[in-house]
């Protein structure tokens, strides 16, 4: 039977759709070359398995730690959007923008705060660009469309969500 690209006869499709919920993908490469003596790459089986709608067990793939270690002060990238993270002991990662806003306010921020960019550009590090908001502030901040790439409308947006969450509090 060809399909998708890749030739499986009948027998491995029933075998899949019988075994394939209680294995993961490269368990299953592994048994079905064992059973049915031919060669398969684990990425092919499992867009067939996709196509085909036949369910396997997921794993999740391992997060890659590179053996070389890192030293304080590092930065990274973070690899969900253009935030840059920097080591600051021997396993904690935090956001430059925090550590930049604690050490130039000699403050220690609360879990609960975030440090933004009043302009929205991740790069800009200045002091001046950085200020501390709730969590609760930056939900409604984003909830109603107040962040801008001008600061001082960001600045307001700020103003206006702290002036909402008095106003809850008061009712």
């Amino acid at each position: 039977m060809r399909r998708y690209g890749l030739t499986y006869s009948d027998k491995l499709y029933e075998f899949l759709c019988e075994n394939a919920s209680s294995h993961t993908i490269k368990q299953l490469v592994k048994i079905i070359e064992e059973k049915f003596n031919i060669k398969l790459e684990t990425k092919k089986l499992a867009q067939y398995c996709i196509k085909m709608h036949i369910k396997y067990k997921y794993e999740k793939p391992k997060k890659s730690h590179s053996n070389i270690p890192t030293a304080n002060g590092t930065l990274a990238i973070k690899t969900d959007g253009d935030y840059i993270k920097v080591k600051t002991n021997k396993n904690k990662w935090e956001y430059l923008q925090r550590v930049i806003y604690q050490n130039a306010h000699n403050v220690k921020l609360p879990e609960d705060v975030y440090v933004i960019f009043l302009d929205q550009d991740r790069r800009n590090f200045n002091i001046k660009n950085l200020k501390a908001i709730t969590r609760r502030s930056s939900a409604i901040m984003s909830k109603d469309g107040l962040f801008s790439i001008e600061p001082k409308i960001t600045k307001l947006g700020h103003l206006s969500s702290k002036l909402n969450i008095k106003a809850k509090e008061n009712r």
